[in-house]
């Protein structure tokens, strides 16, 4: 078992060496451009750690901020706050809460397919004008295969 181990480690910081080589063979990047690409890519590595290893149970996921102050993404929008849960799309789940003073709160199902195709694809969108939210702001949206609420994704 140790030995597996040591391979899988060796074969992970293998992988990130020939990531790096991505950044350091650029020859028009001045050497601003690849710290920063170094730092980019440090980020993403670590809210890929947090992704996979720290909510990474979907039978019982929690919510995570993979795209924040200190780490983007790429593609957010400053002006919204994502937050993120990992689910087995066989599984039901319950998510409770109250809109608070928000303007605007949406939910997605996406099916990360990066590294297949180079896409996320959307399983579902639903925002808070299309849901039941009580007098005083409590909701509650469910998640699985069946349903016949209408906050169901």
């Amino acid at each position: 078992m140790a030995d597996l181990l040591k391979q899988k480690w060796d074969s992970f910081c293998d992988e990130l060496k020939t990531a790096g080589d991505i950044i350091s063979e650029q020859v028009n990047l001045s050497e601003t451009d690849k710290t920063e690409g170094y730092r980019y890519l440090l980020r993403l590595l670590r809210l890929s750690l947090e992704m996979n290893f720290e909510h990474s149970n979907s039978m019982h996921p929690s919510f995570y901020n993979l795209s924040h102050e200190t780490a983007k993404i790429g593609a957010d929008n400053p002006d919204n706050i994502y937050l993120n849960a990992n689910i087995n799309g066989s599984e039901s789940y319950e998510i409770a809460g109250n809109i608070g003073e928000v303007e605007y709160l949406s939910f997605g199902l996406k099916e990360n397919r990066y590294s297949i195709d180079g896409k996320m694809h959307s399983l579902g969108e639903l925002d808070m004008s299309e849901m039941d939210i009580d007098e005083i702001g409590n909701f509650k949206l469910l998640l699985g295969p069946n349903s016949n609420s209408r906050n169901y994704l």
